[in-house]
């Protein structure tokens, strides 16, 4: 896995910090790292984080969802897939950037097909747009 980081103080500080022996684990440092990246950047423009739908910026209440937990901590307590560290932000945009559910299904095999497909119906809804 590389991880790169475009905020040269921000790369220091995570590199001493794993020389170190510091991080016990890879979700820890990847828990630490986002939520330094969260403190240090700023946010990102939609067409940056490769949305640039206008629709697809629509607020989701993601944590009406049954399949989705937010626990302080893991993954900056962003809304996460129950029992995993994948945003449900990144299925949805997937299928609406044209992959398909089987092909998404590869890329997140920790997920069922009903899992990804009722991600994508329950965001769709929330936005008012047709799902599947």
């Amino acid at each position: 896995m590389h991880l790169e980081i475009h905020t040269p103080e921000l790369e220091q500080r995570m590199r001493r910090q794993i020389q170190s022996g510091h991080f016990h684990d890879v979700d820890e440092l990847l828990t630490k790292a986002l939520d330094a990246l969260d403190e240090k950047s700023p946010v990102a423009s939609p067409e940056q984080r490769g949305h640039s739908d206008p629709q697809a910026q629509s607020h989701i209440d993601w944590m009406a969802c049954e399949l989705i937990e937010a626990i302080p901590g893991k993954v900056s307590g962003r809304p996460i897939v129950r029992g995993t560290r994948i945003l449900p932000d990144a299925i949805v945009n997937s299928y609406d950037a044209g992959d398909t559910l089987d092909f998404i299904h590869e890329n997140y095999p920790g997920l069922t097909v009903v899992q990804i497909r009722r991600l994508i119906e329950f965001a769709h809804a929330q936005r008012e747009q047709p799902a599947l």
